[in-house]
């Protein structure tokens, strides 16, 4: 099976939920800035959730995906607040025809003083367990 991780971040929270997630399928996480447009067949993606909103263009970057060589997403976040953008990410693979796994993975962040310690190690193994799932 061809995985690919790929994540969009500012602080690097996004970027250690990816790399823990890629851990099952022995793949490298890579910024979205490098995502190769290849035969996939499970795309682990997403990134972080800036005052409830998504990266602008990280949202340009998912609207430009098509389903030629993407058979499923799997969806997931990081947010200061209990904020999940899993609907908005969906609906926008939904439109370019790409098949979304039901289940997500969100995931607490660090902002200023909220949530200081996350994404901890906790949240690191359910990332990777959670990645486990779709093997």
């Amino acid at each position: 099976m061809k995985v690919q991780v790929i994540y969009q971040t500012l602080s690097g929270h996004s970027r250690k939920v990816a790399e823990a997630l890629a851990l099952p399928f022995n793949v490298l996480a890579k910024p979205f800035s490098q995502y190769v447009n290849q035969e996939t067949d499970l795309l682990f993606i997403g990134g972080g959730i800036y005052a409830g909103k998504l990266n602008k263009k990280f949202e340009i970057f998912l609207n430009s995906l098509s389903n030629k060589n993407i058979k499923k997403v799997v969806i997931f976040t990081t947010s200061a607040s209990d904020k999940s953008a899993f609907e908005q990410i969906k609906a926008i693979f939904l439109k370019n025809n790409i098949e979304v796994a039901d289940s997500s993975f969100t995931c607490r962040g660090r902002f200023l003083f909220m949530n200081w310690h996350n994404p901890n190690k906790e949240d690191l193994t359910k990332a990777t367990e959670f990645a486990k799932t779709f093997i």
